[in-house]
């Protein structure tokens, strides 16, 4: 998942990782929209003891799909 992070995000990647569930024991895509500049992805991850839904932001950078934003949501 990393490599999938811009540089900017990877510093957050230990907070964002602290919000799913340990461990996940499902995930199920709930949406993908596609736009011009961004594509915005929601995915909902449970475990035994918790669920999340987290919505990333994806955007090309340096011609690679990359995570520009993510976090959980409602």
């Amino acid at each position: 998942m990393i490599a999938d992070l811009s540089k900017e995000l990877q510093a957050h990647a230990a907070q964002i990782a602290q919000s799913l569930p340990q461990p996940v024991t499902s995930a199920k895509v709930l949406s993908v929209e596609v736009g011009d500049d961004e594509t915005v992805a929601r995915i909902h991850y449970a475990g035994e003891m918790s669920e999340v839904t987290i919505q990333s932001h994806w955007r090309d950078v340096d011609g690679q799909p990359k995570i520009v934003h993510a976090g959980p949501v409602d």
